[in-house]
């Protein structure tokens, strides 16, 4: 023996012949990933399905059906840089790790998500004298709502994402005043003043995961909107009563009741 090689093999990342160098380099019944190989058609044989390494996929369905992975065809989940199929038929360690926690996952963001999301509005009322007329001079508008989302992969790849939104709490807070009246038609009150705050994002939970090259990310987010109109009354006069609807309170003449 001389000590030169018999057979020089490189491969692509799919196991696609790159160059085969030697004497004997094509005499030899084994290729990519140890497995048989035939010389005429390159196709290997993994033990439940042949492989076309210069397509990257099966050339038979998956026998697992969907539990191995969405597309029946697809090598090692389209990435065999991180996933490896030993015989066609066995799920990868990292996308059987996907599938044992990704439920944990969601079922932690329906929790969120679910929550009751009550509609609420307080008003401050009055009840005017005669010879003026009850108007609306102030709004505030306070909304929030929540979305979240959940995704998981392999790699750079994703093979799954969800997106989740929950209903909107809404807390509406009114206040009305007497304001003296000049008449049917006539204006009674300044015009209205618009104001809004920037929108507030905050996230609430959120979770990363990770197995070898497989991952799984979730958030919830809170989004949060802030809407005002004034106006003034271009003369105020003094209510005979005033009170507040979410409290049952009542004010006549500077002194306050309450009931249960």
């Amino acid at each position: 023996m001389d000590g030169s090689s018999a057979g020089v093999y490189e491969y692509g990342p799919f196991g696609e012949i790159i160059r085969l160098t030697g004497p004997a380099a094509n005499a030899n019944p084994f290729g990519f990933s140890t497995k048989y190989r035939d010389p005429e058609t390159d196709m290997l044989y993994y033990g439940y399905r042949y492989y076309n390494p210069s397509t990257g996929t099966w050339l038979s369905r998956d026998p697992l059906g969907e539990e191995g992975g969405r597309n029946l065809f697809s090598f090692a989940l389209g990435d065999p840089m991180n996933n490896i199929d030993s015989d066609g038929l066995e799920i990868s360690e990292a996308m059987q790790w996907i599938l044992d926690h990704i439920n944990e996952v969601l079922e932690e963001l329906i929790k969120y998500v679910l929550i009751d999301r009550t509609k609420i509005i307080q008003t401050h009322d009055v009840v005017c004298p005669c010879g003026s007329q009850r108007h609306l001079v102030s709004e505030h508008l306070h909304t929030q709502s929540r979305k979240a989302t959940a995704s998981a992969g392999i790699g750079f790849h994703t093979l799954y994402s969800r997106d989740l939104e929950g209903a909107y709490y809404t807390h509406v807070e009114q206040t009305y005043a007497c304001c003296a009246s000049c008449g049917w038609f006539s204006i009674d009150t300044t015009p209205w003043k618009y104001t809004s705050d920037p929108d507030v994002e905050q996230t609430i939970w959120s979770v990363d995961k990770s197995f070898e090259s497989a991952w799984i990310k979730g958030e919830v987010v809170d989004i949060t909107k802030n809407y005002q109109r004034e106006r003034k009354c271009k003369e105020d006069v003094t209510p005979r009563y005033s009170f507040d609807t979410s409290s049952h309170c009542v004010t006549h003449n500077g002194v306050t009741h309450c009931s249960p």
